[in-house]
């Protein structure tokens, strides 16, 4: 069993983190931006965040990308490297980052049930797609070749 290759697998993270952050501003600037901000005028909250709430989100994000090809690079060697593993870690960072805090948000009536649908959907997707991206730039350190044996 390889040690991790750390700086594989944050390059691999960054990666996943952009396809996640991308993702992520398409589905709350793009798709659900009427309704996002409908609900915020209907509870009273700003329909943007600030500028330091935004960059902090933006490197959350990036970090939830790291920790997913982390995951990944921790369980491939009991899964095997490829697309299945890489689907695996996806789907556990989803069911934390995602499922268990949106069901959450549903069952206090933060959200609409068609919101928490295409939440629960959309993530699934971008964290499927961006951990598996970031899982294909990942490889392990290559073991060094064996020294020739010197003559005696």
């Amino acid at each position: 069993m390889g040690k991790i290759n750390t700086g594989r697998f944050i390059v691999g993270g960054l990666i996943a983190g952009l396809v996640f952050n991308i993702g992520e501003w398409l589905l709350w600037g793009v798709v659900l931006n009427n309704s996002w901000k409908d609900w915020a005028t209907q509870h009273s909250f700003p329909a943007m965040m600030g500028t330091w709430g935004t960059i902090l989100m933006i490197i959350l994000v990036f970090l939830l990308g790291i920790f997913a090809v982390w995951l990944y690079a921790a369980i491939r060697p009991r899964y095997k490297p490829g697309a299945t593993t890489a689907l695996c870690a996806g789907l556990a960072v989803w069911l934390a980052a995602v499922l268990y805090p949106m069901l959450g948000a549903a069952f206090m009536s933060m959200y609409s049930f068609g919101t928490v649908i295409i939440v629960l959907i959309w993530d699934l997707v971008e964290l499927l797609l961006g951990t598996y991206l970031g899982a294909w730039y990942y490889r392990e350190e290559e073991a060094a070749p064996a020294a020739a044996a010197a003559p005696e």
